[in-house]
């Protein structure tokens, strides 16, 4: 089993579905944990859940498309252990779905802030932080299957997870004289809030979803993304700048 014992680990967006998972396994692989996140009592349960399983961590209030929250949220995990080793960015809306030529200013503008402004600025604090305690590090973005192959609907959503997957390469570049890894992952439909949201939890819906865009004809699980992000935060020590597909068969499909 993938071990990360003493090393200190910073999930944003860790307060439920993927994040919740990420966050779990890598307590569970030893790593003490910060959980960074908007939504209070999820946050704090996990960290619950965390300590029950006889491992450390503590919560952070964040909202991602504050800098200064992702700021506070970097700052609390130095203070409380001391060095950040291991970043996970989670945090993604999807937007109003529908076609661009119905996408307004607002929708565009909102779903570029969250994951695309937000997302830099989660990264860029993590590479300052990682870099200034002497390199070393590893850091995950959590990217999407859309990001690789165009979906009806969602074309803001894909254009910013395309764009986090280069800021990935680059990232990955720039700091590897520093030994640290930046990689993603790229999750195809994944049973989480999220993705019931978008189906409006409707079994046809998910079943055509699964069917249609997995050769797998399943839908993915949290913990299956949070083995990814594990594997790349603990084992994979000579990759970088990848983006690991988690979905199914999606990139792929004829």
């Amino acid at each position: 089993m993938s071990r990360l014992d003493g090393k200190v680990a910073l999930v944003i967006g860790g307060s439920g579905g993927i994040g919740k998972a990420a966050a779990l396994a890598l307590g569970q692989a030893g790593a003490r944990v910060v959980v960074a996140a908007r939504r209070v009592a999820e946050g704090s349960a996990v960290v619950q859940e965390i300590v029950a399983q006889g491992g450390t961590a503590r919560f952070v209030e964040t909202d991602v498309t504050q800098l200064a929250h992702v700021t506070r949220a970097v700052e609390t995990t130095v203070a409380a252990f001391g060095r950040l080793d291991c970043a996970v960015n989670v945090p993604g809306i999807t937007g109003q779905p529908g076609p661009i030529s119905d996408c307004t200013d607002d929708n565009w503008a909102q779903v570029l802030h969250t994951n695309l402004t937000a997302f830099f600025w989660c990264l860029r604090a993590e590479l300052q932080q990682m870099k200034a305690q002497g390199g070393g590090g590893r850091i995950v973005n959590v990217s999407s299957a859309i990001g690789k192959r165009a979906f009806r609907g969602l074309g803001p959503y894909g254009a910013t997870k395309r764009a986090m997957e280069s800021l990935t390469e680059t990232a990955a570049l720039e700091a590897a004289s520093d030994g640290i890894t930046v990689n993603a992952v790229a999750p195809g439909s994944i049973a989480t809030e999220t993705f019931l949201d978008f189906t409006k939890g409707d079994p046809a819906t998910v079943r055509m979803m699964a069917e249609t865009y997995h050769p797998m004809a399943r839908v993915g699980q949290p913990d299956e993304v949070a083995r990814a992000i594990l594997f790349l935060c603990a084992d994979a020590t000579f990759t970088t700048g990848t983006t690991l597909s988690v979905d199914g068969g999606w990139a792929f499909r004829s």
